[in-house]
């Protein structure tokens, strides 16, 4: 996935003004660099087709469509704040003074952001509290209950959602989910964070999800009269699913890397969600998740031939990964609609390992032996979640 993951990250420093270009000659307005000029363009493009395609969730009976418009929705507003404290600092740090571009970055991205805004006003907080009731009360789906959760604690309205019964839903309907229902109690002390663990029968995550929600909302809404290319409309989904659909590890690899009693509740439950990131898990990340706690447990008890063992895995894993990513990534731009939809299919279906390994097949790509070309970025991104609180 780096070369996705790669495009991803050009166009969202480009739609958002990014400093990293500012000090850089060439990419100055004088002499402007015409692929910088061309992912700004398409940075553009993202940004209105997101907004309308948000819009046209918002108003969805879909649960997950519904659920996924209210995770963007608020985010967005949160994104306007911080790029309106960017500009602040920007314009005000005397040590930025000289650099005229990092302040013109600054200024067109909060430009673009309240441009973004006016496509989709913010909610006001009783049509917000109102939304967000009617969801939780008609939702029985883990994914939806999962982004619903997200947009609840982006929202700061954790205990609204709780007593609207958003937890109890989610023990219902989607096993305890642990991820789900630790996003909804985000300061947690260590005793609720261990009844949770103790309590949990599901740690699916589900990014894979909201791309493909993402990637059919992009094709059959508003935004499509946008975004006509289906690489670029895969692109933009993957990017809002890697932007929001990534829960918080930190509290459960914080809570099973404690001292805890060897053979007790806690570290026997410990163990049965290592085991069940691993086996169930539909993303890589909750995957290499699964074997970080799993190695962490096997640590306690001075196991290291296990240790050694889950770490040589997780490499294995990565690497297996990234090579079937190749056969979508190698020639992305090239995509035609119908793959573009099978794909997305697929992943909505089955999650991101078993939708690679299915596209894999197809194209007769051998990922018996691979290399690993994305270990090191994706070894980082596995410790940045590990310490997300």
């Amino acid at each position: 996935m780096q070369k996705l993951y790669s495009f991803v990250l050009v166009t969202f420093l480009a739609s958002s003004g990014g400093p990293a270009f500012a000090d850089d000659a060439n990419h100055a307005t004088a002499n402007p660099d015409p692929d910088l000029a061309a992912a700004e363009e398409q940075g553009r493009q993202f940004d209105q087709a997101q907004s309308r395609t948000a819009r046209w969730l918002l108003e969805h009976n879909d649960p997950r469509k519904r659920a996924a418009g209210l995770l963007y929705s608020v985010s967005q507003s949160g994104m306007l704040e911080a790029q309106a404290a960017m500009v602040e600092r920007a314009t005000t740090d005397e040590h930025l003074q000289e650099y005229d571009s990092i302040r013109q970055s600054a200024l067109d991205a909060l430009d673009r952001a309240e441009a973004r805004n006016e496509d989709l006003p913010a909610l006001e907080p009783a049509e917000l509290l109102d939304r967000f009731e009617k969801a939780v009360r008609t939702t029985t789906d883990g994914a939806a209950l999962a982004w619903l959760a997200t947009a609840c604690a982006t929202a700061d309205i954790e205990t609204f959602c709780i007593d609207a019964g958003l937890d109890d839903t989610i023990v219902r309907h989607d096993g305890a989910n642990l991820l789900s229902r630790l996003t909804l109690v985000p300061d947690a002390e260590a005793g609720t964070s261990e009844r949770l663990i103790i309590e949990a029968e599901n740690t699916r995550n589900y990014a894979s999800q909201l791309t493909a929600v993402w990637f059919e909302a992009l094709d059959e809404g508003p935004g499509a009269a946008v975004l006509t290319r289906p690489d670029l409309k895969l692109t933009a989904a993957f990017s809002i699913s890697m932007a929001y659909g990534i829960p918080a590890y930190g509290p459960v690899i914080k809570a099973c890397q404690e001292e805890i009693t060897p053979g007790g509740e806690l570290d026997k439950a410990c163990g049965r969600i290592a085991d069940r990131m691993i086996s169930d898990s539909q993303t890589l990340i909750g995957q290499l998740m699964g074997y970080s706690l799993a190695s962490s447990r096997a640590e306690a008890r001075g196991d290291q031939a296990t240790v050694a063992l889950l770490e040589q895995r997780k490499v294995f894993e990565r690497a297996v990964n990234s090579c079937r990513a190749t056969a979508l990534t190698d020639d992305l731009e090239n995509i035609d609609e119908s793959d573009a939809r099978n794909f997305m299919e697929m992943l909505g279906k089955h999650g991101e390992i078993e939708a690679w390994a299915r596209l894999a097949a197809q194209h007769d790509i051998d990922c018996s032996n691979p290399d690993d070309p994305t270990a090191d970025a994706m070894e980082e991104y596995a410790r940045e979640l590990e310490g997300d609180s």
